[in-house]
């Protein structure tokens, strides 16, 4: 038996394998305003989509914040 993947709204199709397939079809998604996916992936995305817009200092405080968090197994 094949493995089978769910169709989830919003997820990118059967042949996006990557996370550089799947931003791409994001960004041609939400480029798209009559896409039928296009309202419910922009939600899920957060508002408005910049897929050039990159923030290292963001990303960065972001992951230490994460980072300095109580664990939950202990």
């Amino acid at each position: 038996m094949l493995p089978h993947r769910a169709r989830i709204p919003g997820s990118g199709p059967s042949n996006v394998h990557d996370a550089i397939g799947h931003f791409e079809f994001l960004a041609t998604l939400l480029a798209n305003p009559r896409h039928p996916e296009h309202d419910v992936t922009r939600t899920w995305v957060g508002g408005a989509f910049d897929p050039k817009a990159f923030d290292l200092e963001e990303v960065n405080r972001r992951l230490t914040s994460h980072s300095r968090r109580p664990s939950r197994t202990g």
